[in-house]
């Protein structure tokens, strides 16, 4: 399916280097402007480094990696206040040691983000934003579940911590309460603009 979605008439395979994304369009290394409304990029295998190496830039100038400063963080794994308009698949405490399938995490995590968008559209806003009260509420959960886990314990070193001892892959709980958390779009752990 994918090769035939290739040569779809309405499909090009760009192989160039980017140069620089701004608003509604990705520009190439040699020099043409394609116009996009969603971009995908995957960014391969640092663990604890999500969104590694993309620079995000959000209010005020500020850059999410000097936030984070080494310890990944994100409301549901998939917003961080201060980054309006950001979403992410796969992000910090979204990772499955024992308990279960990432693809099932990353369509709780689209769904999720789709009714986010359906709110905006639904109520004629441009910005969302992650409240830093909920995001702060939901990683002392996920911080109080890691603890009760092998790779969350502090006296252990793997791959599962970052280099502050905090495990930010794993979710500690399972595949039901993941659905049951991000099942329902919850407006009121956000700002809108």
């Amino acid at each position: 399916m994918w090769v035939r979605t290739l040569k779809s008439p309405h499909v090009d395979l760009v192989t160039d280097g980017i140069a620089r994304i701004s608003e509604g369009a990705i520009h190439t290394t040699a020099g043409a402007v394609h116009p996009v409304d969603v971009i995908v990029f995957a960014t391969g295998f640092r663990a604890a480094d999500f969104l590694y190496p993309i620079q995000v830039t959000g209010a005020g100038g500020q850059d999410l990696h000097a936030l984070w400063a080494g310890d990944c963080r994100a409301y549901k794994g998939i917003a961080v206040p201060g980054f309006p308009n950001l979403f992410m698949t796969s992000g910090p405490n979204t990772g499955v040691a024992v308990n279960g399938s990432a693809v099932f995490f990353s369509e709780c995590q689209v769904e999720y983000v789709l009714r986010a968008l359906r709110h905006m559209f639904e109520h004629g806003l441009r910005s969302i934003d992650c409240q830093p009260g909920p995001y702060a509420e939901y990683n002392a959960y996920i911080d109080r579940g890691n603890q009760t886990k092998a790779w969350g314990v502090a006296h252990t070193s793997s791959w599962y911590k970052n280099r502050h001892g905090r495990a930010s892959q794993t979710w500690p709980w399972g595949l039901e309460d993941y659905w049951a958390q991000t099942s329902g779009f919850d407006a009121g752990a956000y700002s809108f603009g």
